[in-house]
């Protein structure tokens, strides 16, 4: 009953997030949620033990607060751009009745991933709580990168194709496209290297404790490591259906996300039987390729190939500069392994900082003396 109130904040918020994106505003509607974090956070910190509250109900009213404060900060940018927050038109507005049509198909071809992860929790049942538990932990993570990078470059590029696919050329179209693309690749090749070749210290720092032993720790790397192999691909996935809306097109996304899901369960069934809980996050990032690549296919007929030689030569750098990163962090990462056990919580903390951190910056050092077109291009649509 507490949260209840939340549904009206979090649909108004979505809707200013909306607005603003179609507007090429994207600060408040991607920083509005630290506000939801820090009071709903900071009403635990406050009023635990002070109210004489259960702390379940603390936490329920400080969701309640930070859903509310998400949708304030948004609205004097969303009247700043409508003049007026007033509603206008109705259901027999044109415009209302396509936004209605191409609402729902949109919804399931952009949840692909959402899905997949809700068919891999309901295959892991069959394993063991073990599985189910495992899954949820390595999820948790592997999102987070889609969610910074994958998401969040698809959205920036929506509101650019959607004006170039009305009376543009093709190849404006094209090159948009793969320009947003290559920033997406930049900074999701080096998250799969992360989360799929060193990701032990960064869930054992996270989940390790109670309950949690080391032996779980290893079972999580192995399927986050599964899970990473197809970042790339989730990202891609969200950035071609976001194409095809920009034409207005729902159905092809929608066709293809329903086979790859039914794809993802078959594969994940007999994934799951044959090496058990990682199989499924194996199957999910197959699906998630295949997935990509039938996109392409689709949107290659409308606006041609998609990825040109300037594009292939720059992901040819990001792969050879990423080489560069892993190998010079395999040394640093078995000596952190191998110290683990001795060290205290700071110990750790501070080795993971230094261990990532040194990766990234050869990973950039490189791609940028490889001659990459993309760290700068792509460095600037993060701060977008």
């Amino acid at each position: 009953v507490i949260l209840f109130p939340t549904v009206a904040f979090m649909v108004v918020g979505a809707w200013c997030m909306g607005v603003l994106h179609s507007h090429g505003r994207f600060f408040w509607p991607n920083f509005a949620p630290l506000f939801w974090s820090v009071v709903s956070a900071g009403a635990l910190i406050v009023f635990i033990g002070r109210s004489g509250m259960e702390p379940v109900d603390i936490l329920a009213w400080g969701v309640v607060a930070g859903s509310a404060v998400q949708l304030l900060v948004q609205l004097p940018a969303t009247r700043a751009v409508l003049g007026s927050l007033a509603p206008r038109g109705g259901w027999r507005d044109p415009a209302v009745r396509r936004t209605v049509a191409l609402f729902l198909p949109m919804l399931l071809g952009t949840g692909v991933a959402q899905l997949s992860t809700l068919i891999d929790v309901q295959i892991a049942t069959f394993l063991s709580d073990e599985s189910v538990a495992t899954l949820a932990y390595a999820q948790r993570l592997y999102l987070l990168p889609l969610s910074l990078f994958g998401v969040a470059i698809a959205q920036v590029a929506l509101p650019t194709l959607s004006h170039d696919a009305v009376g543009r050329a093709p190849e404006v179209i094209r090159e948009e496209l793969v320009r947003a693309w290559r920033r997406m690749a930049f900074f999701l090749l080096p998250s799969t290297l992360g989360l799929a070749a060193f990701g032990l210290p960064a869930v054992s720092l996270l989940f390790e404790r109670g309950r949690f032993d080391p032996a779980d720790t290893a079972a999580v790397t192995v399927v986050l490591a599964a899970y990473a192999g197809g970042l790339l691909a989730y990202g891609t996935v969200r950035l071609l259906a976001t194409a095809f809306y920009a034409f207005q097109d729902t159905r092809t996304p929608v066709r293809i996300a329903v086979l790859t899901l039914v794809a993802n369960a078959g594969l994940g069934i007999v994934l799951a039987l044959l090496v058990g809980t990682p199989g499924i996050a194996l199957a999910t990032a197959i699906a998630a390729v295949w997935n990509a690549v039938a996109l392409a296919s689709a949107l290659r007929r409308r606006i041609g190939p998609l990825l040109d030689a300037t594009a292939r030569r720059d992901l040819g750098r990001m792969g050879a500069a990423l080489l560069a990163a892993g190998a010079a962090g395999a040394w640093p990462y078995v000596m952190v392994l191998a110290r683990w056990g001795s060290w205290g919580l700071g110990a750790r903390l501070a080795a993971t900082a230094a261990l990532y951190a040194g990766i990234g910056f050869i990973y950039i050092a490189a791609a940028h003396f490889l001659g990459s077109s993309t760290s700068l291009p792509a460095s600037r649509t993060f701060k977008r």
